[in-house]
């Protein structure tokens, strides 16, 4: 809940009453810094061509459908190559936000990470349902996945054995997590791999693709998307402690 509280204390602040043109991005809740940080990007990237933005909170899966169907006018953070499962999406040629991805364990079970072929094949992975990357390396290695709604629902079932590892970012969780008593949760090392977020307009928007790419390509090479990152990072952990 108080990530939750969080992103829409930011959301709060992209509303512009003056503006003349406004588009509404549809935003995960409770999915950590990515979509804070890329809607914070992509708000500064459309007013300085004119656009208001306002965003619009819904699941995980919902997000992204939402916005692929037309019934908001983009997603605001996704992995880089969605549009090839949904075509009447958009990304942006800049990357808004990169972390790393990391496997976690109970504590006496780790192993050395050296990718997705790492896993061992007995091994049961809990994740966000809707989380695409997961779904299809999933696919593409053999392992087996245990789709939940929230990363509560994830501690639980592998406190209890149901599953026994889970994937998230250390900027999320931290590097360890005491889920009761006697079993802690513990983040293996290296990252299993580094992900750029982009933001994706929909079809009907992608007129205004080039100008949105030309402000983040500015805004990149500037350094302002890096120091957003940071400012928003900085914020969010202060508001998980």
């Amino acid at each position: 809940m108080k990530y939750l509280v969080f992103i829409l204390l930011f959301g709060a602040c992209f509303a512009c009453a003056n503006s003349k043109d406004r588009l509404v991005f549809s935003a995960p809740v409770n999915s950590g810094l990515p979509p804070i940080v890329c809607s914070e990007v992509l708000r500064l990237a459309l007013s300085r061509i004119g656009i208001d933005m306002s965003l619009n909170f819904k699941s995980l899966e919902r997000s992204i459908l939402s916005a692929s169907r037309g019934e908001t006018d983009g997603e605001t953070a996704r992995v880089k190559g969605l549009n090839a499962k949904y075509p009447d999406l958009f990304q942006t040629g800049v990357s808004c936000y990169a972390h790393d991805v990391n496997l976690y364990t109970l504590a006496g079970n780790e192993f050395k990470v050296d990718g997705w072929q790492s896993i061992p094949p007995s091994k049961v992975i809990g994740y966000r349902k809707g989380t695409h990357y997961i779904e299809q390396a999933a696919k593409q290695h053999d392992i087996s996945i245990y789709p939940l709604e929230t990363n509560e629902q994830i501690f639980k079932l592998i406190s209890v054995g149901k599953i026994d590892m889970m994937i998230a970012t250390e900027q999320l969780i931290g590097s360890r997590v005491m889920l009761n008593e006697s079993a802690e949760l513990v983040i293996l090392q290296p990252a299993l791999e580094r992900h750029g977020f982009y933001s994706y307009i929909h079809k009907q928007h992608l007129a205004i693709l080039p100008q949105i790419n030309q402000q983040l390509t500015q805004m990149k090479a500037s350094g302002e998307i890096d120091s957003i990152q940071q400012k928003v990072a900085n914020t969010f952990l202060k508001k998980l402690k």
